[in-house]
């Protein structure tokens, strides 16, 4: 045990902080000798094939199921730095991962809804507030694509027939707090429209939180997800604002591992009437590139 008396400073030269912890470290160190230090537990998520595989559990799956996210949240119009609230999202998507070789892939769709602030429901047409013009709203639904997930966490697109796009999608090194474990995908989108005055840009960033205990788990396929969503993004083209100044930016929260009956009624609503087959039968949505 440290003695109070070898903490005392000379006469006249008081013990500061740091000198204190100094020499505490060292005399701590000094304990160690002869009783043999203790063994050094390897921190959980080290390695690279560690990391790859609590991503895919918390993002989607050890097994080939389908994995449904959603994500209910807001986009505001910022213009000299004012924010002006727009409308509302509700987006879901559907994907099934499987290994190939060193990395995973992945086919998935995406069907999402911009909605109103005040009722929540599907918008069909929206009165900008900076042009006054009353606008049909579109339904987001994309097709089925395909990407690789990388050992890296880096994402590979396949090729697109589209010269004007480019992408980078990637994975940042997990984060742990307390019992914890975060990754934030992030993606960067450019992308050149024809008669448009600059190209349309996309920056989004999707943090995922998981209990670690679900992460490390032997058992199971997949570790139950929440979400936090944050985008930075070009004015939408279909809001015809021209060549005004300003951007958007959205911001939600969401799942992934939901059950369809988990998922927003607005969107279940809408998705009824507009894609059916993702509701009774998801994996034939999937099955032309799953099964290319």
């Amino acid at each position: 045990m440290i003695q109070p008396s070898q903490l005392r400073s000379p006469p006249g030269r008081p013990v500061g902080r740091r000198a204190l912890l100094a020499r505490g470290l060292s005399l701590a160190a000094g304990l160690t000798v002869g009783s043999g230090a203790l063994a050094a537990t390897p921190a959980p998520l080290a390695s690279a094939a560690e990391r790859l595989r609590a991503f895919v559990r918390m993002r989607g799956a050890l097994d080939d199921r389908v994995v449904i996210g959603f994500v209910s949240g807001a986009y505001q119009g910022v213009v000299d730095g004012e924010a002006t609230p727009l409308f509302g999202l509700s987006a879901a998507t559907f994907a099934r991962w499987r290994a190939v070789g060193d990395g995973y892939e992945v086919v998935g769709c995406e069907q999402a809804y911009f909605t109103d602030l005040e009722t929540g429901q599907v918008l069909d047409s929206w009165r900008n507030p900076y042009t006054g013009a009353t606008i049909k709203v579109p339904i987001t639904a994309s097709a089925p694509s395909k990407m690789r997930l990388n050992p890296d966490l880096t994402f590979a697109a396949a090729p697109t027939t589209s010269p004007g796009v480019s992408l980078a999608q990637m994975v940042s090194a997990p984060d742990q707090i307390g019992g914890e474990v975060f990754f934030t995908e992030t993606i960067r989108a450019r992308v050149a429209l024809p008669g448009a005055p600059r190209p349309f840009r996309y920056n989004d960033a999707t943090t995922m939180r998981a209990q670690l205990s679900d992460v490390l788990s032997p058992d199971g396929a997949r570790a139950p997800c929440e979400t936090s969503y944050q985008a930075i993004l070009s004015w939408r083209p279909w809001l015809e604002m021209g060549d005004r100044s300003g951007q958007m930016v959205s911001f939600g929260q969401g799942r992934y591992g939901a059950a369809l009956d988990e998922l927003p009624p607005v969107w279940t609503e809408a998705t009824r009437r507009a894609r059916p087959a993702l509701l009774d039968h998801p994996e034939t949505v999937l099955d032309p590139l799953w099964r290319a």
